[in-house]
């Protein structure tokens, strides 16, 4: 039950999220990371590392490797639009 002015963590995220976002710099990315690569390769392809040129990702098969490398550039178009301080020219894959 609110009361007065309280507001749900949910709605406060969503009413200052570029906030947020900014205070967790590189880890923002990784908040949003469903929503960069789709829900089908979301639980496949684990983020690893980013920063402004370079980016790591794990994938757990060979078949969602190929999906994600088909869909590398709309990925990284993707974090650009997102966060505009990444120009992510540098993809490693590592499989597990």
């Amino acid at each position: 039950m609110k009361r007065g002015n309280e507001v749900s963590v949910g709605e406060y995220m969503k009413r200052y999220r570029k906030q947020i976002e900014e205070a967790f710099g590189d880890e923002a990315v990784v908040l949003r990371w469903k929503e960069i690569v789709g829900p089908v390769l979301f639980p496949h392809v684990r983020l690893e590392t980013i920063d402004v040129e370079n980016m790591e990702v794990r994938i757990d098969h060979p078949a969602y490797r190929n999906a994600f490398m088909m869909r590398q550039k709309l990925i990284t178009d993707r974090i650009h639009e997102l966060f505009p301080r990444y120009e992510i020219k540098n993809v490693m894959i590592h499989l597990s």
